[in-house]
């Protein structure tokens, strides 16, 4: 087995371990009785504090650390499996105590993921020039692979374990050892690079409006954040079974992203990624305005609306972050960090804006979730403003 295929398998068993340890707080926070309110602050502060960190760690990798990034940032989600213990200290605790623990479990988490994903996004696309949208979304298909079991995996152990949900750090255990083995990436090691605040601003947004892609990715971002923050409740609200609500409904969600992405990453590499962007997001706008205002369907008519979702609404981020990558060969990981990272980072406010609407009488979890829309429109209509020759490997590139 050559060193490439090793450094994949590795690299996508620990995404997958990575976003299902720190996907974990939206059903957390449902079965441990936080309010909405403060669970959606905790989110925000974490995630909009680290992943604008992103960049930095893209910086990092691009200087011949990509293999620690990848390694210790699955590492740092850890501590989220011990929550089930704390669970049951939380009462005894002073309330600023309780919070802080669990505000550090998911900053851990959060920073974790921040110094993952520059550094892997540019390994998995540096495998193979050629296909750099399929690999790219390959990698992230398997990011939501382990998203979309997490609120399963936990809750059922959380239920079913008494709350000892540390018993699930033993598989995230042996996967980090044999990535120790296998994940051997090659380094670029640009030691002479820039300091972080020279490299962000040294970027020419303007050029090919390279600033509409990443508004676009900040209005998917805040959507796709916001949704998942308030599922378990927007799915108790309608009705639904408490299998979807604990899990089932994300696993959907998430099972039509994994059939969407990596096709879409193809499709993108041979029909322009312009054309396939426009698509997913016009999609996106009808399926998720659909999945809001539909009363209760049968079990399957739901999960095929979860799939649907899912596909359209997820599309946009494995493209998007191919096109950037084109235009900055050299800066790889540091535009994964900033398409990634920083437009997660501003879509981070988004659980602490819906936790603030959906706790609201007058406004309530479906209405709240119903004004996510809005961003959806304004992705779409961005996304007709991305120049069609960004979408083309033909293009010439000047650094």
């Amino acid at each position: 087995m050559s060193n490439n295929v090793k450094t994949l398998l590795a690299l996508l068993a620990l995404h997958s371990v990575l976003d299902c340890y720190a996907g974990i707080w939206p059903i957390y926070k449902h079965l441990a009785g936080i309010s909405l309110g403060v669970a959606g602050l905790i989110a925000t502060l974490a995630t909009t504090v680290t992943w604008v960190l992103q960049p930095y760690f893209g910086i990092w990798a691009d200087k011949g650390y990509a293999r620690v990034c990848v390694i210790a940032g699955t590492v740092l989600t850890f501590p989220m499996m011990l929550l089930g213990p704390v669970t049951g200290l939380l009462p005894s605790l002073p309330t600023w105590g309780g919070y802080g623990i669990l505000f550090a479990a998911v900053f851990l988490a959060k920073l974790g993921q921040a110094m993952y994903h520059p550094a892997g996004a540019s390994i998995s696309g540096n495998l193979d020039d050629g296909r750099r949208s399929t690999m790219v979304a390959l990698f992230v298909a398997f990011g939501w692979i382990g998203y979309g079991s997490s609120q399963l995996v936990f809750s059922y152990t959380f239920r079913w374990a008494n709350t000892h949900t540390e018993w699930l750090l033993i598989p995230g255990g042996l996967v980090v050892l044999g990535a120790l083995r296998w994940c051997f990436p090659k380094e670029l090691h640009h030691q002479g690079r820039a300091g972080l605040i020279s490299s962000i601003t040294s970027i020419p947004f303007g050029r090919k409006r390279l600033y509409v892609l990443f508004a676009m990715l900040c209005c998917m971002s805040a959507l796709g954040q916001g949704l998942f923050f308030l599922l378990p409740e927007f799915m108790e609200a309608k009705g639904y079974s408490s299998w979807f609500v604990h899990g089932g409904a994300l696993l959907w969600i998430v099972a039509g992203s994994v059939i969407g992405i990596v096709p879409a990453g193809y499709l993108a590499d041979t029909l322009g990624r312009h054309r396939v962007l426009v698509l997913s997001l016009l999609a996106n706008l009808i399926l998720f305005f659909a999945f809001v205002w539909t009363p209760l369907l049968p079990t399957y008519g739901i999960a095929l609306l979860c799939m649907g979702v899912g596909a359209a609404m997820n599309m946009a981020n494995p493209i998007g972050v191919a096109i950037g990558q084109h235009l900055f060969p050299e800066q790889r990981s540091l535009i994964s960090g900033v398409l990634m990272g920083l437009s997660w980072a501003v879509g981070g406010t988004a659980p602490w804006i819906m936790g603030v609407l959906a706790s609201r009488s007058d406004i309530g979890i479906v209405n709240a979730l119903a004004m996510l829309w809005v961003a959806g429109v304004l992705a779409f209509g961005m996304s007709l403003f991305i120049e069609t020759d960004m979408a083309s490997d033909g293009d010439e590139i000047q650094d």
